[in-house]
């Protein structure tokens, strides 16, 4: 525990260190952006982004929601190993029950 503690501890104080270092490049590179120069290559990639893409309808955020849903139920599963297979197949069917009415 003691050398993952001191290794943290290294890591922590190399990127304390690069910080600055790093924010300065980062604003050295958005004073030098030639905005008008970044649309223009950019924008055949979005016209065909456009053209190509599909639109969707929903955003996912239901399909999220059951998802964790049912990792929520599934991580309360008891041992595999312990449980008989026909339990946790209606365990696991009651659970995606549940996570359908979610």
């Amino acid at each position: 525990m003691a050398e993952s503690d001191s290794t943290a501890r290294r890591w922590m104080e190399c990127w304390k260190a690069a910080a600055p270092v790093l924010e300065a490049k980062r604003r050295q590179e958005l004073r030098a952006i030639d905005t008008r120069h970044a649309i223009l290559a950019l924008d055949d990639a979005f016209r065909a982004a456009l053209r190509r893409g599909v639109r969707r309808t929903w955003s996912g955020l239901v399909e999220q929601q059951r998802i964790f849903a049912r990792a929520e139920v599934e991580r309360s599963l008891p041992d595999p190993m312990v449980v008989s297979a026909w339990s946790r197949d209606l365990f696991r069917a009651v659970a995606d029950r549940l996570a359908v009415r979610c």
